[in-house]
């Protein structure tokens, strides 16, 4: 038999990994019994198209698989890059304090990029607002260039069938050329189930570095969002 190749290890790790975490969550989260802790479980699927003003349109898939269980919380997030099939895998664990998470994990790519992530997620409600801030910082092994990722997001349920809101995303590259990446956009969705929201975003965003030529893109998201 020949030997895999990365990505392939990569890809067959990602979709096993997402089929175990997926029914053992379900499992326990719908097994839990009167007086006894259950185990949360938050899963995020998102489709994105992105049209570039001066490019190739490209697709990117993001899973995102989270579960709690009193204080401490287990996630990862998988990203698959159509365009170059490039394939992100970034498991964490998470301890809650109050309405915030400290979290801690490592990065890994089938291309080879290695990094250890330190963060944390705030969560909070404001005269009827809620809102969520993930901030993290990406220090890259050997070769790879470390950065940092922050995403905001101001949503509001109008009604019991309905959610809005607005996200906003910012990371920054720590290299020599110092580069950026801003994203902006309004979100909305509907709850098919109470614990499903199938969600889409519209969203502008802009790629620049010290010195060159600023490249912006729109992007179309569909997801869908289970919460039990």
């Amino acid at each position: 038999m020949l030997p895999l190749a990365k990505e392939e290890v990569m890809y067959r790790l990602f979709a096993t990994l997402i089929s175990v975490l997926f029914l053992y969550c379900a499992g326990a989260g719908f097994a839990a019994t009167p007086g006894k802790q259950a185990v949360g479980t938050l899963i995020i699927v998102k489709n994105d198209v992105v049209r570039p003003a001066d490019g190739k349109q490209f697709a990117q898939q993001t899973t995102t698989m989270f579960w709690s269980y009193g204080r401490l919380g287990l996630a990862f997030d998988g990203i698959l890059r159509r365009a170059s099939n490039r394939l992100d895998f970034k498991p964490y664990g998470l301890f809650r304090i109050k309405s915030s998470y400290i979290l801690a994990g490592f990065s890994t790519s089938s291309t080879g990029a290695e990094y250890f992530q330190a963060g944390a997620w705030y969560r909070s409600k404001h005269h009827g607002l809620s809102v969520f801030l993930d901030t993290r910082n990406f220090w890259g092994f050997q070769k790879a260039v470390s950065y940092t990722e922050n995403f905001l997001e101001i949503t509001a349920t109008p009604s019991q069938r309905t959610w809005v809101g607005f996200d906003t995303i910012y990371d920054h590259w720590w290299n020599n050329q110092s580069c950026h990446f801003l994203l902006s956009g309004p979100v909305a969705g509907v709850f098919i189930a109470k614990p499903v929201l199938l969600f889409v975003r519209v969203s502008r965003e802009w790629n620049w570095a010290s010195g060159a030529k600023t490249q912006s893109a729109n992007r179309f998201r569909l997801g869908l969002k289970l919460t039990f």
